[in-house]
This record gives structure tokens, C-alpha cells and sequence, in this order.
């Protein structure tokens, strides 16, 4: 309904919009449209693909952007280093949950691509955004195979990614699973106390300040944290059952 409403705000009304944008937006409506050429005056045809993911291994054949390396028909996408929320960007020590799956989708979509293959090496990252990109992938992996490898290591947040794929490989080396979460509390208190200084949280709500770094962390506060830390690992562990059939035990 959106994608409809948004066509019929573009169709047949002028537009305040720069030419490169305006074949952006109508080259990626176009499969709304149906099967149809999108042309602009001049006669060429719009055919614009999705803003392109950044991606250290990306490569470029002619006009067309691929944010993988392609080897015998499989899509191959490393996933290294430190794994980020809204991150956007494929790289050498760090990988975006985000530009991950938007590499899948482009490569399950590209007719030119058998299966996927997530290249792993990495020792996991945030909590945020893991676990909806795990099950994106599961998704797309129903639509073309995707194979996972520990090309040494995946484990946490990585072990969360390779477990939507169908195949997992690990080399003989290679560490997986580590099916757990860590939480850091710093506390600074004590350096200030011996360097003087004094800091007063004013805040409103029982909760605002829980776990600041000005304080010791209370028993109460511990606690909920740990719990917190529990359900978590309790989720990710569900998560990977689902996707393995192992067991959550």
C-alpha cells in the first residue's frame, strides 16, 4: 500500500527533484510498475539498483556494481573483525549487520548467482541488530542455498549469523559457537575520589542513572543486569536451535 501511495505521488505531477535522484527513485520503483522500460527524455533507460553498500570487496564490471566477489557462480562474502549495528560497510576488521544483508539480498537477487558463501572471521559484536539480521538471513537462505565458513572463527554474534545457513563449515583450526553475553560495568569512582572530584547525577526516574559510571554498581542494579545478560543468552541460544536443530541445552 505504501509503495502504491508513493506511485501515485510521483506519476504524472511535476517535481522539484535533480535528475540523478528522480531516476534513482523511479529506477527502484520500477518493479511496481510492472514489466515496463522506464525512459527520461532523452531517450535513455532507467535502470537504477538500490544505493550501492559499501564494501571493501566489492567489485565493478562495467557499469555494475557488485559488493562481492563472484567465483564460480557463488557470491562470496567475507564477514571480519567486529560486528556493528547500522554500520554500513563491509571491510577488513569490522563488518555492519546492515551491509551484510543488504550484500545477501543483492546477491539472491542477482540471476548470475547460484548460492552465497559468508566468509567468517570474526569474534562477534553487538547485541543490537544480530538477531533480526540472523533471521533475515535465514530468509534469504530459503530463496538461494547460503553456506557458512569459520575461516578461523565465528563465534557469538557471529555464531548467530552462521547459524541461518544451511551449510556451516569450520576448517580444522577454525573456533565456533561461544553461545553467550558479556556485559562491562566501568567504575570510575574511585579514580575520581582520589583526584578530587565530585560528580552529583540530578536526574527524575528511579532507573535513569542505574549503572552509571560515577558509582559503584549496587547489588539491586547487578542483579537486573545479570538477568538481563541471562534472558539474552537465553534468546540467542533459542535463536540457534531454530536455525540448527540442536537443542537449546
Amino acid at each position: 500500500m505504501k509503495e502504491h501511495l508513493k506511485i501515485q505521488q510521483l506519476l504524472n505531477k511535476p517535481l522539484l527533484m535533480e535528475h540523478a535522484a528522480a531516476c534513482k527513485i523511479f529506477g527502484s520503483l520500477k518493479h511496481q510498475l510492472g514489466d515496463v522500460a522506464l525512459v527520461d527524455m532523452a531517450g535513455e533507460v532507467i535502470d537504477a539498483e538500490k544505493p550501492r553498500i559499501k564494501s571493501y570487496y566489492g567489485t565493478q564490471s562495467g557499469d555494475r556494481y557488485r559488493p562481492y566477489r563472484v567465483e564460480d557462480s557463488i557470491a562470496i562474502i567475507p564477514v571480519n573483525g567486529s560486528l556493528y549495528h547500522k554500520w554500513g560497510y563491509i571491510g577488513v576488521y569490522s563488518c555492519g549487520y546492515d551491509a551484510l544483508v543488504s550484500a545477501v539480498e543483492a546477491a539472491v537477487s542477482d540471476r548470475d548467482i547460484e548460492g552465497v558463501l559468508l566468509d567468517f572471521d570474526t569474534p562477534g559484536g553487538e547485541v543490537a541488530g544480530c538477531f533480526d539480521a540472523a533471521e533475515r538471513l535465514y530468509e534469504l537462505g530459503q530463496e538461494k542455498p547460503i553456506a557458512s565458513l569459520s575461516y578461523d572463527m565465528h563465534c557469538s554474534a557471529g555464531q548467530a549469523l552462521a547459524s541461518a545457513a544451511s551449510f556451516r563449515m569450520v576448517t580444522q583450526t577454525g573456533e565456533v559457537g561461544s553461545i553467550g553475553v558479556v556485559m562491562a560495568h566501568w567504575d570510575y569512582s574511585g579514580m575520581l575520589e582520589q583526584d578530587g572530584v565530585n560528580i552529583r547525577l540530578i536526574f527524575s526516574g528511579d532507573e535513569k542513572v542505574e549503572g552509571n559510571r560515577y558509582e559503584p554498581l549496587p547489588e539491586t542494579v547487578f542483579n537486573k543486569f545479570q538477568q538481563e545478560v541471562h534472558d539474552l543468552r537465553g534468546q540467542f541460544a533459542a535463536l540457534v536451535s531454530n536455525h540448527t536443530d540442536l537443542s537449546v541445552d
